[in-house]
């Protein structure tokens, strides 16, 4: 069931009122979330900060749901880019005004040993650490960038072997987390 939450997203501090953007419509993908440090005076009503946050976003009164400091972090663009790229479509959402979920550019994934990998994303949270951070993400991304793929991606259409390759960094990272 979709629910209309656009007066309590009108009073979210960190989503945009107005962006840039006019001659075509954008479709932003995120989740609400409540900070640690903003969950604390809850944390009796309210078993997580993701429980407080979807619980907040429906209430029917705007005023109420301002006082509870939500957040919006947007991790997609669905619609109103050109390019499919994952990493270029985060860095035109800050462009245009959003707080973007927090990543990490891996030069080649062939070649990205699983153990660095595994050292950026825990200095990525410990960066993050005031946000209820609960598991990672690993996007694939089809561009190019100077001949080589960024993200953890994966070439599909050119390597032959990516399935068994996949299947290994899968498995020697799976002892790291």
């Amino acid at each position: 069931m979709l629910e209309n939450i656009l007066h309590n997203a009108r009073v979210i501090k960190n989503i945009p009122q107005k962006i840039s953007i006019t001659n075509r419509k954008v479709v932003v993908d995120g989740e609400i979330i409540c900070n640690i440090s903003n969950f604390a005076k809850f944390q009796k009503e309210y078993k997580n900060p993701r429980n407080f946050a979807a619980g907040s976003i429906r209430l029917l009164s705007a005023e109420e749901c301002s006082k509870r400091n939500l957040e919006f972090i947007a991790w997609d663009l669905i619609e109103g880019y050109k390019s499919a790229n994952f990493f270029l479509k985060l860095d035109f959402l800050k462009k245009i005004g959003f707080t973007v979920v927090p990543y990490i550019y891996c030069k080649n994934a062939s070649e990205e040993s699983p153990s660095n990998t595994i050292e950026k994303l825990d200095e990525l949270r410990k960066q993050y650490s005031h946000y209820p951070i609960d598991g990672y993400v690993f996007k694939n991304s089809l561009s190019l960038i100077n001949g080589k793929f960024i993200g953890l991606a994966i070439d599909y259409k050119n390597d032959k072997d990516w399935q068994a390759r996949a299947d290994r960094w899968i498995e020697s990272i799976k002892s790291e987390f």
